[in-house]
């Protein structure tokens, strides 16, 4: 049963449906609105030109100061023209066809004001109105705007169409854009689907849309991304076997001599225990990236004295630097920082470098040591990498498929262990070439002097 969150995906208007509905409204809106404003605008046109109309003609009929030839004027007029008259007696008798549109109301106010002017919005057609006292008389000139009405009507009746047909208009339009907007992003999706799926090199559409393009871009180098980790992962997982089978191809052949007789016990056994410890070292250091990657890495923090750190670390290594004839050195500036940290995880992570430094460098060479405040620093004068080196000093495995032939090294797992490590617990990790002599305890002195090597940059 798929889950419900698929079905409401499926019940969901999609990006096409939205812009052509986006689309539609606001041109419904806008027409709707443009006729609103049209109608109102033709309206108060219509009637301010009927107001100046019986305006003009009540000036014209009271000119006099004759209230009965006024009346005579206006119902003269009124004839001639179709509108309604109304005569307001000093009684308040009311008398003419405008009569159903004169009331209580207005006759208070023209005989407080000497004059009115009204609208009045009926059913079937709005009334104007304007009067004026002559005499003591009052004098109402009405027209019913049967031309506001009838242009109403054909306003609406010929918006109506034009309306529809903008609204057709803009549904082919929004179909169109949103074909344009929705076909790459559609063609988009189907590319990272397939990235999903572990296709790689995947094309990807143009657009001429910035966002999307900007999509298609990010895709693109997600795609070369993937692939250039995978092709990491695979040359890693092919070291790995390469690194497990060496051990275990020696402690089943020397098991399979100790069972035959043909070696002696104890030397089969000193050779299978230092290939099971070479191979437990290895174990190791899988489970501690794998720890360091899974984000389920215990991490204990207390005050750690820089100084004390690093001292310890060249106790511990020193007989074996001795050992390869390798000069060991300490530098540690006295008072050294106090920083919050791990001070077992520091170690391991100064205990790494270390290990690493003195692989790489020949006998006759020097490994440093140094503490400077805040700052660890361990560097060599072996070999050295070369700049394309630096990139990838950190990545598993690529610096040991570079050199497995040409310089001791290690399973490729040390340094990457240590960049993942060092962000744990409070600091970064940094390198850059070496910048000291080499050791003179060899005979080699000569030829390593002067070599600048390697520098690891440990800062809290």
């Amino acid at each position: 049963m798929p889950p419900a969150s698929d079905g409401r995906s499926r019940r969901a208007w999609s990006l096409a449906a939205r812009i052509t509905a986006l689309v539609v409204s606001a041109t419904a809106v806008v027409a709707i609105v443009a006729a609103v404003l049209t109608l109102q605008l033709l309206r108060s046109t219509i009637q301010e030109q009927t107001r100046a109309e019986l305006v003009s003609q009540l000036a014209l009929v009271s000119a006099s100061d004759d209230p009965q030839l006024a009346r005579q004027s206006a119902i003269a007029w009124a004839d001639q023209t179709g509108a309604m008259w109304a005569v307001i007696d000093a009684d308040g008798a009311v008398s003419g066809t405008a009569t159903t549109v004169i009331d209580d109301e207005l006759i208070a106010r023209l005989r407080a004001a000497g004059d009115v002017s009204d609208v009045q919005l009926r059913p079937s057609e709005p009334v104007i109105l304007e009067g004026e006292l002559i005499a003591g008389e009052g004098l109402v000139l009405a027209r019913t705007d049967y031309v506001l009405a009838n242009a109403s009507r054909e306003l609406i009746q010929r918006v109506i169409p034009v309306l529809l047909l903008g609204l057709l208009g803009a549904v082919l339009a929004a179909a169109v854009l949103a074909r344009r907007i929705t076909r790459p992003l559609v063609q988009t999706a189907a590319a990272a689907d397939r990235l999903a799926a572990g296709e790689r090199s995947v094309g990807l559409p143009a657009s001429e849309i910035p966002e999307v393009h900007s999509v298609a871009d990010a895709l693109t180098a997600l795609d070369e991304a993937l692939a250039a980790s995978e092709g990491r992962q695979r040359e890693f997982l092919l070291s790995i076997s390469h690194e497990l089978r060496t051990p275990l191809t020696a402690i089943r052949g020397y098991g399979e001599a100790l069972v035959d007789g043909v070696v002696d016990a104890d030397a089969a056994g000193a050779v299978i225990e230092s290939e099971a410890a070479r191979l437990s070292s290895f174990v190791d250091d899988l489970l501690e990236l794998a720890r360091l990657e899974a984000d389920d890495f215990t991490i204990e923090l207390s005050r750690v004295d820089l100084a004390d750190v690093a001292r310890a670390a060249h106790r511990a290594w020193l007989g074996h630097a001795s050992g390869l004839g390798v000069e060991l050195g300490l530098a540690a500036e006295s008072p050294s920082a106090v920083v919050e940290t791990d001070g077992r995880r520091a170690r391991q992570l100064v205990d790494g470098l270390i290990e690493n430094a003195l692989r790489v460098t020949p006998e006759g060479g020097a490994v440093r040591i140094a503490v400077a405040g805040r700052v660890i620093r361990v560097a060599d004068n072996g070999p050295g990498l070369a700049p394309d080196d630096l990139a990838h000093v950190f990545d598993r495995g690529v610096l040991r498929a570079r050199y497995a032939n040409a310089r001791p090294v290690g399973t490729g797992l040390g340094l990457s262990i240590a960049a993942r490590l060092a962000p744990r617990i409070g600091a970064s990790i940094a390198v850059g070439a070496g910048s000291f002599a080499g050791g003179v305890n060899s005979a080699d002195a000569a030829s390593v002097a002067g070599r600048a090597g390697t520098e690891f940059l440990v800062t809290w």
